[in-house]
């Protein structure tokens, strides 16, 4: 997939391109901006971004009942440059970022962003609501390719909860997205990986190899569309853990460099955490999957 290509674009539900930073007792922080308590949000329902473009990035937020969720925290990054794993780290440029609160319809707007040819658009959804339960970390890429199409980062297939419309000469990127509330769920990793030398060895042990990631994703199912949860995974050097989670069906995104050199992306089965349940998921990644 990799080989002679270091630059090649991730397909369904890489949705993160940022390395995992081991320490002594803990690897990766997470990939996506969080929310900070704050008795005072620092902007509710709309934000001028201040770069005097014509694209505005807005929609509406709804809890897993249906109804709008006001007061959940909303950040958006915004990058010159597709969606890759490049070997060493990515290079695109940043444009900058911006953070705001859905206010009491549940509504968000970012507004005079730059619209840029082969950008693209970091979304994350976590904290608040402020009076009620927390939700679960979730993140969506917007792509706008060099061709002029835009869409949600997949496999090309067309997503019910982003729409690309223009109003006049302004461009606008409508993400209507569902926040699950965090229910004490949690995930223990236990992940073996074949490597190309014959050995099995553990995808958390030190030291790793080169550009080793792993993230957790929110699988898509009939009912709501798939989404990244992030890379904010503990370790104590033989299994991985993450908590914060909702409930559902969750799958692991791993990408890694093989003793050999190759290059490799490989997503896990899809598996079930039932709300409350720490979960714990056993798995090695197949040397040819």
């Amino acid at each position: 997939m990799f080989g002679e290509q270091v630059k090649r674009r991730i397909g369904l539900l890489v949705l993160t391109a940022l390395m995992l930073a081991w320490g002594a007792t803990a690897c990766g922080g997470a990939v996506s901006p969080t929310a900070e308590p704050s008795a005072t949000p620092r902007s509710a329902g709309k934000l001028d971004t201040g770069l005097e473009g014509s694209l505005s990035i807005q929609g509406v937020v709804r809890d897993s009942s249906g109804d709008v969720a006001s007061g959940v925290h909303v950040a958006v990054t915004a990058y010159e440059g597709g969606v890759y794993w490049e070997l060493g780290g990515s290079g695109d440029r940043l444009l900058g970022d911006w953070e705001l609160y859905t206010d009491e319809t549940g509504s968000y707007s970012f507004d005079h962003l730059t619209k840029v040819a082969d950008g693209h658009y970091q979304v994350w959804f976590n904290g608040g609501p402020e009076d009620g339960p927390m939700v679960e970390n979730s993140g969506y890429y917007i792509i706008n390719e060099a061709s002029g199409d835009v869409h949600l980062l997949s496999d090309g297939e067309p997503r019910p909860d982003f729409r690309y419309s223009r109003d006049g000469s302004d461009d606008i990127y409508s993400l209507d997205v569902t926040v699950h509330p965090v229910t004490g769920s949690a995930l223990v990793a236990v992940i073996d990986y074949e490597d190309a030398d014959g050995a099995v060895k553990n995808y958390f042990s030190k030291p790793l190899g080169p550009d080793h990631r792993i993230e957790i994703n929110r699988a898509p199912g009939p009912a709501h569309p798939g989404y990244t949860i992030g890379d904010h995974f503990t370790s104590d050097g033989s299994e991985g853990y993450v908590g914060d989670l909702a409930g559902g069906t969750y799958e692991l995104l791993f990408q890694f460099v093989r003793s050999d050199g190759v290059a490799t992306t490989h997503t896990s089965p899809a598996f079930e955490i039932d709300p409350g349940e720490a979960k714990r998921f056993e798995y090695t990644i197949p040397l040819n999957p």
